[in-house]
């Protein structure tokens, strides 16, 4: 199952396709610009509409009621604020699913500069951070930096992969497909 905003539905039809090459069922369920964080306080708080909070809501009673083997997430966590929602939605979900992938922020691009970047020390980190905490989940990290900037060196992608400043297109979501499968296929060792 397929959880997130408009980062996760990128991925959508990959995901799909790796999980029916696996010989898996899936399920997608995204909506744009609605992180799925699960408010146990104040919505204003977390910047989060109405609409989202239900949809996500939704989200946990399916889980609740349905059996899902592994769920993956996907939004645009590239925010530090983000970073404990993570951790926290993870630990809440976890009593619902045999497993949790995550896949981490995808690279971001200046429009303004449109040129080949180099992403600062603090999303490299953020990265980082995020990966080494969610081992303690049982989780497993789908770096898109690792793909789309090896060894943290981002090409001019746009166009190639990307359909805007941070949203990849078809082909940028097939480069994300072999990490997906690969993942899905190699339950992290506890």
């Amino acid at each position: 199952m397929l959880i997130g905003d408009s980062h996760a539905a990128m991925l959508s039809k990959v995901v799909i396709e790796a999980a029916n090459d696996l010989g898996a069922n899936s399920v997608v369920f995204t909506k744009s610009n609605c992180k799925f964080i699960l408010a146990n306080h104040n919505l204003s708080k977390l910047n989060l509409a109405l609409d989202c909070y239900l949809h996500n809501n939704q989200i946990l009673e399916y889980l609740k009621f349905h059996h899902v083997d592994v769920l993956i997430i996907s939004y645009d966590s590239a925010k530090t604020k983000d970073i404990s929602n993570i951790f926290q939605n993870i630990s809440l979900l976890q009593k619902y699913v045999k497993r949790t992938i995550f896949i981490g922020p995808i690279p971001e691009y200046n429009l303004a500069t449109y040129l080949s970047f180099h992403p600062s020390a603090d999303a490299r980190e953020e990265s980082k951070y995020i990966s080494s905490h969610l081992a303690a989940f049982n989780t497993s990290y789908i770096d898109a930096y690792e793909i789309f900037c090896p060894n943290y060196i981002c090409q001019n992608l746009i166009g190639m992969y990307y359909q805007d400043y941070g949203h990849l297109n078809v082909r940028g979501a097939e480069a994300m497909k072999a990490s997906i499968k690969d993942t899905l296929n190699n339950p992290p060792r506890v």
